[in-house]
């Protein structure tokens, strides 16, 4: 059994690695800060679960009399507390998969032809899709109450690159009701430069990691990093791209005030401050459709 688990521990090792150094390869940045941070947390993962195993065997030692563990045992543990925390990121994915199919069906029973047409005669999709290393892309408009956007990963060789597999763009009507075509355009540029990196991969796992381990600090703190280090990053992207950092900040602006949750709220005003400070001569590559 032992050498089962530091078998499978060494091939998870191997394995996301090997991810990290593709990724490293493509050039995707944030992508091979979130593997390195994955690493990271997967070793606070194994500390808890071989400290909670010690505290029981010390427990035990004390009150019953049970020997105490040995060197070998305590190696043990170790190995398989890592096993277990690779095994939690790999689990995490396949359920994000799972669960992202089911979101999909649901989100296209409830889109709107109409709605989706008129975003497209609004803003030119394809050919801002068409600046981002992408591939294919299926945009659905909903009724929600919300004003946001996200994107969905739909097949799981789209884990190892963007234009592998297939995205759903998911836009709610009232951000498409409330914002202007520059602004559309600029939130479409940002949820194209989440895809490009492959963000909607890593933060579900960080977000359910953050509940599970509420008490741990290191693993808030690396939540908080890699949200930040996504948003801002998609936000000089898409202007990057758009040459229009104003646009992307009146968005901003626009969506917080739908936003119910304090602290999310606040930090989408901070991007938008952000964004009012940004330095652009108003170049870009990308030819609007006029």
């Amino acid at each position: 059994m032992e050498r089962i688990l530091l078998y499978g521990s060494v091939a998870g090792f191997g394995w996301l690695t090997l991810l990290t150094l593709y990724y490293a390869v493509l050039r995707k940045r944030r992508a091979v800060f979130s593997m390195v941070a994955s690493f990271g947390v997967a070793a606070v993962v194994t500390v808890w679960t071989a400290a909670v195993f010690l505290g029981v065997a010390g427990v035990s030692h004390a009150v019953y009399g049970f020997p105490e563990a040995s060197f070998r045992t305590v190696a043990a543990v170790v190995v398989a507390a890592y096993a277990v925390s690779v095994a939690e990121l790999t689990a995490l994915f396949v359920i994000n998969q799972w669960t992202v199919r089911r979101l999909v069906r649901r989100y296209r029973s409830l889109a709107d032809g109409s709605l989706t047409a008129h975003l497209q005669n609004r803003v030119d999709i394809g050919s801002l899709a068409d600046e981002f290393d992408i591939g294919e892309i299926e945009v659905l408009v909903v009724e929600d109450a919300e004003a946001n956007a996200h994107s969905m990963a739909l097949a799981r060789p789209s884990l190892l690159s963007p234009k592998l597999g297939k995205e759903v763009l998911v836009i709610k009507r009232p951000l498409v009701d409330v914002l202007d075509d520059d602004e559309l355009e600029a939130v479409l540029a940002h949820e194209f430069a989440h895809i490009e990196e492959l963000d909607a991969r890593f933060r579900p796992y960080f977000e359910v990691l953050a509940l599970v381990y509420f008490f741990d600090p290191v693993v808030q703190v690396t939540r908080r990093f890699m949200r930040r280090l996504q948003e801002y990053g998609a936000d000089d992207r898409a202007v990057e791209v758009t040459g229009n950092p104003k646009a992307l900040g009146r968005a901003l602006v626009k969506v917080a005030e739908y936003e119910a949750d304090g602290g999310r709220r606040f930090e989408i005003k901070e991007r938008a401050q952000r964004l009012a400070q940004h330095p652009t001569d108003g170049q870009t590559t990308y030819r609007r459709r006029v």
